[in-house]
């Protein structure tokens, strides 16, 4: 399940419901206060686990028949990808599996 949305933390619940077991929610966000407020939520939710964040960086590069190399000016946007994988609730086997 992807997520681009202002307020994903809102949907951890509704996902840890909808996803199979072993489904990887992934989460797009601009702000770091928004990745911190996304995995308050995932980490309270039993059954989200493995839950990683890395950031994205743009830059633009120029590529022509004789060079390619980054452009010469740097304008660069950030953001940040989440990612958790739905596991068995922590301490509990998966039901699936008995």
């Amino acid at each position: 399940m992807i997520l681009d949305v202002p307020e994903p933390w809102r949907v951890v619940e509704s996902a840890g419901e909808r996803l199979r077991p072993g489904g990887i929610l992934i989460v797009y966000l601009p702000t770091v206060l928004q990745v911190h407020r996304v995995h308050l939520e995932l980490d309270a939710h039993p059954a989200f686990e493995m839950a990683e964040t890395f950031e994205l960086l743009q830059r633009p590069w120029h590529v022509s028949e004789s060079s390619a190399r980054p452009d010469h000016r740097m304008v660069a946007h950030t953001g940040f990808i989440t990612t958790a994988r739905l596991c068995s609730p922590r301490g509990r086997p998966d039901p699936a599996s008995e």
